[in-house]
């Protein structure tokens, strides 16, 4: 779908129909990120045959893109942003079984990441998704920083530039 904002139209760019006027940003090249959303992810087949998704820790509909992107980080390979339009219609709320799974994935990358990072949410690895949901913690500004300066760190070591391919001569 083709999306406008503002009436002029919208370049690489996600949008999250639960929050259309939530920015996730632009990517002008393929880039180098943790996880991916289920917008639409390509993988290709040498790759799915070496690493299929996880049904047991993704076992319904949400995060199965955000639990492969730091699986397939084990196999020295990286999961990547690339510059298309794309338009996520969701609903307008996360169900439970978002949360159920989550905790699943949380879990499961625990021992490797102290932070996850979805459209839905930056996740502390080591604090239970229940806590991190409450209002009490959605309001904490100090929690807010610790995550903001996380995800500045976290985003340097990520961004060390492009890669290799797409560099200008």
């Amino acid at each position: 779908m083709y999306r406008r904002f503002g009436g002029n139209p919208v370049k690489h760019k996600l949008w999250h129909s639960s929050n259309a006027s939530r920015d996730w940003g632009t990517v002008a090249i393929p880039t180098r990120v943790q996880t991916l959303d289920e917008c639409l992810i390509i993988v290709p087949r040498g790759i799915f045959d070496r690493l299929q998704f996880d049904e047991e820790t993704c076992d319904g509909w949400h995060l199965y893109a955000v639990d492969y992107s730091p699986s397939v980080k084990m196999l020295g390979l990286n999961a990547y942003v690339v510059p298309v339009n794309a338009y996520h219609r969701g609903g307008s709320r996360m169900q439970r079984y978002y949360y159920e799974i989550l905790k699943k994935v949380l879990k499961k990358h625990r021992d490797r990441y102290r932070v996850i990072f979805t459209t839905c949410g930056v996740w502390d690895t080591r604090i239970p998704v229940s806590d991190q949901r409450s209002d009490k913690w959605a309001r904490s500004k100090v929690w807010a920083v610790v995550l903001l300066l996380r995800a500045v760190k976290h985003q340097a070591q990520l961004t060390r530039g492009p890669c290799r391919e797409h560099q200008s001569a």
